[in-house]
């Protein structure tokens, strides 16, 4: 299986550098900044009135024109888990990246300021309902800012994206979800005598131990693979090379930290972990083909994609007083 190299300290430590990345990518409040939103907004305009475009401006500088409107659908709030169907061009027509309803699988975001790159998305989602598109225009300093991409983005790109909303749901809905997606994968691997905590961990012990498991403040060190329900591996320590930390301290994601204290010195476990006891709504962005280039550049952590149900084996090496 291939093997995504990421560090693990990274992933556990909750490094979602979003506000590094929103400074980057809009820009800071100088005259640059200034002068480049004038220059998108005039661009902006100008497409507008050479295509015959109406569209409605709005004060955070973007501007939309619905394709298709839905006055029954619901209202998409904050927080709402949102499922949508995208493409994104540029103003020439260049397209960068779509999700289409042909493919059955929506992008799936949480509708807040560190959820969703582009930022200017959430700004305009937060305006439709479900079974509606609207056709966003968006200046570069809500877009990607000063960041390019091969020849797919260029610095200061304005964009257009076609967004549909095919779906809201709420975090017990989302739950939901993925608790079927983990029955059926425990049906489909034919994994035997596992099953869900009380949080809703799915822990499997492997091989027992010995003496007491840990507790809250103590210092462990284990062994681990990380990897997606498809099986590729995401992580994995390096023998003689244990990952240190201590319980309690909340360095890790939930689900890893209360797998260990079922555990004893020695003992090895298979766990799945659900994204509320993980990276809950993650990172989503769009195109997805720039997220490795946006890790690699430290524009932003290396959290998994929106609601990543984790599989972890794990072996507690140790235990430190």
């Amino acid at each position: 299986m291939k093997s995504t190299k990421l560090n693990l300290n990274k992933l556990f430590l909750n490094l979602f550098l979003v506000s590094t990345a929103l400074f980057f990518l809009q820009g800071c409040e100088s005259d640059d900044s200034i002068d480049q939103r004038m220059v998108d907004k005039q661009l902006i305009v100008d497409y507008l009135t050479e295509n015959e475009i109406e569209a409605e401006e709005t004060e955070a500088g973007y501007f939309y024109a619905a394709l298709e409107s839905n006055e029954e659908g619901a209202k998409v709030e904050d927080d709402d888990i949102v499922s949508t169907y995208y493409t994104m061009t540029l103003l020439d027509g260049t397209e960068v990246g779509s999700v289409l309803e042909v493919s059955g699988t929506p992008v799936k975001f949480k509708n807040t300021n560190e959820a969703l790159i582009p930022i200017g998305l959430k700004f305009g989602v937060s305006k439709m309902k479900v079974g509606e598109t609207f056709r966003f225009f968006i200046p570069s300093s809500l877009a990607f800012g000063f960041y390019s991409y091969e020849d797919l983005i260029p610095t200061n790109a304005i964009i257009i994206v076609d967004l549909k909303v095919v779906k809201i749901e709420s975090a017990e809905e989302q739950q939901a979800v993925e608790a079927s997606i983990i029955d059926a994968y425990i049906l489909d691997n034919s994994i035997e005598n596992i099953a869900p905590t009380s949080k809703g961990l799915y822990f499997k012990s492997i091989l027992e131990g010995e003496g007491d498991a840990p507790t809250n403040g103590q210092n462990v060190s284990i062994q681990y693979m990380l990897k997606g329900l498809d099986g590729e591996i995401i992580e994995s320590s390096k023998e003689g090379e244990d990952f240190n930390f201590r319980l309690g301290d909340n360095k890790v994601i939930k689900g890893l930290e209360e797998a260990i204290m079922l555990m004893k010195k020695g003992g090895k476990s298979s766990i799945i972990i659900p994204s509320d006891l993980a990276y809950a709504e993650g990172l989503q962005v769009l195109p997805e083909t720039i997220r490795e280039d946006l890790v690699g550049n430290g524009l932003i952590g290396n959290k998994p994609t929106p609601f990543s149900i984790l599989v972890f084996e794990i072996e507690l090496v140790n235990i430190h007083n």
